[in-house]
């Protein structure tokens, strides 16, 4: 007779299932993967301020590239200020940021996306970025001065300092304005930076206007939904005679500027 032999049953748990998202802890490119320089756009005699970015995706599964820059300053959160710029496919090895502000530190970051999951930034700087440069339009008797509005103006004539609430994506109000005479042909450079409030999910839009006689002169414009600080710039060829500078915002409702939190400066060379 041959006893019958059991298997014994253990009682062990299966394992715990791995429930993370892969990619959903995405590393910011490495250190030595991107550089950034300050630079200057344009020819030897009159050029515009500039960033540039160069480097290479160092990994495989990168499935976009993006490029942000701010305004440095010193003890700022890591998250705050920044300036949506670009997306970029991950073959991307250059990008050149020229809404900037002369004369200015600034701070850029790369991240990467991977899985549609953004990683964390690799920040650099700080840099800072060259003067505004106008050419000597004949010869070196040219003259230049500059003008400079810090005030903030509503269409509605309330006093300089006032808050500016927008009311419509395409309803542009006049945020700072001001005449600006040339005595001569010549070309006028304009910078701007404005303070934006607003909650996500709401957008904005900007634009720097040169105008005389009723014409308008389009400087500069741009649009976004991201952080709060912008910088512009932009420049034209004119002849002589009375031009306004005016700098615009519009804005989905909600969308508003605080007193002093915009400048709008010019810079002239005559011929």
């Amino acid at each position: 007779h041959t006893p019958i032999r059991r298997s014994r049953i253990q009682n062990t748990p299966p394992p715990t299932p791995d429930l993370t998202i892969p990619g959903s802890d995405i590393d910011p490119p490495a250190s030595d993967a991107w550089s950034l320089i300050a630079t200057a756009i344009g020819t030897a005699t009159s050029y515009v301020p500039a960033l540039v970015i160069e480097g290479d995706v160092e990994h495989p599964n990168v499935e976009a590239v993006l490029f942000e820059h701010r305004i440095h300053v010193p003890g700022q959160a890591e998250n705050a200020g920044w300036v949506g710029n670009a997306v970029e496919p991950p073959t991307v090895k250059r990008k050149q940021i020229v809404n900037v502000l002369q004369a200015t530190a600034y701070e850029v970051s790369v991240s990467y996306r991977v899985g549609g999951v953004i990683g964390d930034r690799l920040i650099l700087g700080p840099v800072t970025t060259a003067d505004l440069q106008v050419e000597h339009l004949a010869d070196d008797t040219v003259s230049t001065e500059k003008v400079v509005d810090n005030a903030i103006t509503d269409t509605l004539g309330a006093a300089n300092g006032s808050t500016i609430t927008c009311t419509g994506i395409g309803d542009y109000i006049e945020v700072v304005a001001f005449d600006l005479p040339m005595a001569l042909g010549g070309r006028i450079m304009l910078d701007a930076t404005m303070a934006l409030t607003f909650a996500p999910g709401e957008s904005w839009a900007y634009r720097i206007i040169l105008s005389e006689g009723g014409v308008d002169y389009d400087v500069s414009s741009g649009s976004g939904n991201v952080d709060h600080h912008v910088p512009a710039t932009g420049f034209l060829d004119t002849t002589s005679g009375t031009y306004e500078a005016r700098l615009e915002v519009a804005g989905t409702v909600g969308v508003s500027i605080n007193a002093g939190a915009a400048s709008l400066r010019a810079l002239r060379a005559y011929k």
